[in-house]
């Protein structure tokens, strides 16, 4: 096998290993192996290799070492010891993407407010499902920490409020994916501040918010210029009034798909002419 290294397998620091027990670090890679294959454990080899990793600079510890860890993982990190729980802090403030949909369950109020406010440079946050963690005050949190989002995911957090996507919207100008789908507590009200502040928004998930109404459709077609993608299947009070309107987006070159499954007061008739003007209708599933 050839001894180079791949440029894919570089690490991501570079430091002299002379510095960083490098030495201790080869002599730990000669362990040899016993007939069973299995490796041999010697005491003295097992606490030179906790004091090398003790020892290893901060900047492998966050940009190397932490990211192979889960979440969880991270989090239990911070009660090892005061190193620790800087270097954890230190490694969610240089975070860009965030995806806690696979701890919804776990997931409260309190421990997305104790991870947001270090993430500084957030720019993709995904909390589909995690209803117990999206609520006014961590909305608040996440509108004052990370104002250089771009995607924010939450959709069936039903305790998601006009009032918390105001505050996200008005604070953070750079959102350009917005999923709120099955947040039944949004109104017209939120989709009116959408349109007015999030002037590079492309991507809307707005399906089975029952309150979503021809009032607020007509808000984004007369400012959200960018949008690509608009979703809002189920949502049972739209009419072929708004949808006609949304052709106003292709003028722009923007709006390319539009999902509208389950929006029984909009006709064949309707969506055959948006396609006309090269807009791709989805009302199938």
């Amino acid at each position: 096998m050839s001894t180079k290294m791949k440029e894919k397998d570089r690490p991501l620091i570079s430091y002299n290993s002379e510095n960083s027990g490098g030495n201790d670090i080869k002599k730990l890679c000669k362990n040899a192996e016993n007939d069973e294959g299995n490796i041999a454990l010697d005491p003295k080899m097992i606490e030179t290799s906790k004091n090398v990793f003790l020892t290893l600079p901060d900047e492998i510890m966050i940009f190397n070492i932490l990211p192979l860890l889960d979440l969880m993982e991270v989090c239990i990190c911070k009660a090892v010891c005061k190193r620790w729980k800087c270097l954890i802090h230190a490694y969610f403030s240089q975070l860009k993407e965030l995806d806690l949909t696979p701890w919804s369950y776990l997931i409260e109020e309190d421990h997305l407010i104790s991870i947001i406010r270090h993430t500084r440079c957030l720019r993709y946050l995904r909390l589909s499902v995690c209803w117990k963690a999206v609520t006014e005050c961590s909305l608040s949190s996440i509108a004052s920490s990370c104002r250089n989002l771009e995607v924010f995911a939450a959709s069936k957090c039903g305790k998601l409020t006009d009032s918390a996507i105001t505050k996200l919207v008005t604070r953070c100008h750079n959102i350009q994916e917005l999923d709120l789908s099955s947040c039944y507590n949004i109104t017209d009200n939120a989709l009116i501040e959408i349109a007015r502040h999030c002037k590079n928004i492309k991507e809307l998930y707005l399906s089975s918010i029952y309150s979503v109404t021809d009032i607020g459709v007509n808000e984004l077609a007369k400012h959200s210029k960018t949008l690509e993608e608009l979703d809002v299947s189920y949502c049972f009070t739209l009419t072929n009034d708004s949808m006609l309107q949304l052709a106003q987006l292709k003028q722009f070159g923007s709006l390319k798909s539009l999902r509208i499954k389950g929006c029984s007061k909009v006709s064949e008739e309707t969506a055959l002419k948006l396609m006309q003007t090269g807009i791709e209708v989805n009302n199938m599933f």
